[in-house]
């Protein structure tokens, strides 16, 4: 089942925190987060929570959450007001992974500490499984400069709060400590994965100039599609950065449409910043691109 929730998500400092809200009798399910390890039992609600704070205003950017949907299933997604409406991507029981794509031109003021995302799991079953945040896939641009790519710069900060912790991280037995009173004891590290280099996202991006009738413009808009892109690697999208007020374009298909009226013979321009989404494989890409429409 497809679900798409609200959401934005951009860094320079990130905080997580997963913590049991309720405790079953029953336990035996081993959670590990930056190679730690923690016990739950089936039917606890594990709560991952990220606040982020930024140096700078940041405009778009793309994060990707890893769990294991054998062992935990969504149940709700919070995120703070400030996050406006950014899009989170999960298809419950097929992937293991909720994508977080946000992009907005006048950019996201994140120089002060807000909550950047909530998300509630329920432990269906016993297991081992981890909860990981996506280094690889982050892509953080500074507001009016896209091509300031500021991942490397990110840093993180993850902590399981409120469960049980194990020492050893290769035991398969369940702890007898109480899920509520957190042990001291200082857990081994476990073996990290692997981190992924993607690959650069082919997109290719051209564009014509078109041409329109006055004639045409006094009765209604016009729509014309100037735009072409080929190889793109996930989800295209297209928005307006600058331009023509008389000009604006369609977020999903990219059609640039005229609005009515009177108009003398001109050419009219746009802006336009086409965006790959990216997939595991290969990263987010954005392209901008000057589009004309002649006036005849």
């Amino acid at each position: 089942m497809k679900k798409t929730i609200a959401i934005i998500l951009s860094a320079l400092l990130i905080i997580g925190t997963v913590s049991i809200a309720a405790v079953s009798a029953a336990s035996g399910t081993k959670i590990v987060l930056n190679g730690t390890t923690y016990e739950c039992g089936e039917g606890d609600t594990i709560t991952y929570t990220i606040n982020m704070t930024t140096p700078e205003v940041i405009e778009n950017g793309q994060f990707i959450i890893y769990y294991p949907s054998s062992l935990l299933s969504v149940s709700d997604i919070k995120f703070d007001s400030i996050l406006g409406f950014p899009t989170v991507n999960y298809t419950e029981n097929v992937t293991d992974e909720i994508d977080f794509n946000f992009s907005k031109y006048d950019g996201y003021d994140f120089t002060t500490k807000h909550l950047l995302i909530e998300v509630s799991f329920i432990v269906k079953s016993a297991g081992n499984g981890e909860i990981s945040l996506d280094r690889s896939a982050s892509n953080l641009f500074i507001c009016n400069l896209n091509d300031v790519n500021i991942t490397n710069s990110v840093t993180f900060e993850e902590i399981l709060g409120n469960v049980t912790k194990i020492e050893d991280s290769t035991s398969t037995e369940p702890s007898s400590t109480d899920v509520t009173q957190p042990t001291t004891a200082k857990p081994k590290p476990a073996h990290k994965p692997a981190k992924v280099t993607k690959k650069s996202n082919p997109i290719k991006v051209t564009v014509k100039t078109k041409t329109v009738k006055k004639s045409k413009l006094k009765k209604a808009k016009q729509t014309v599609k100037a735009i072409t892109v080929k190889k793109a690697k996930g989800t295209v999208s297209y928005k307006k950065v600058s331009g023509s007020k008389k000009l604006t374009i369609s977020k999903k298909s990219g059609k640039i449409t005229v609005k009515k009226g009177k108009y003398k013979k001109s050419t009219l321009k746009i802006k336009v910043k086409v965006t790959a989404k990216g997939t595991k494989t290969y990263k987010s890409k954005s392209i901008t691109k000057t589009v004309k429409v002649k006036v005849k």
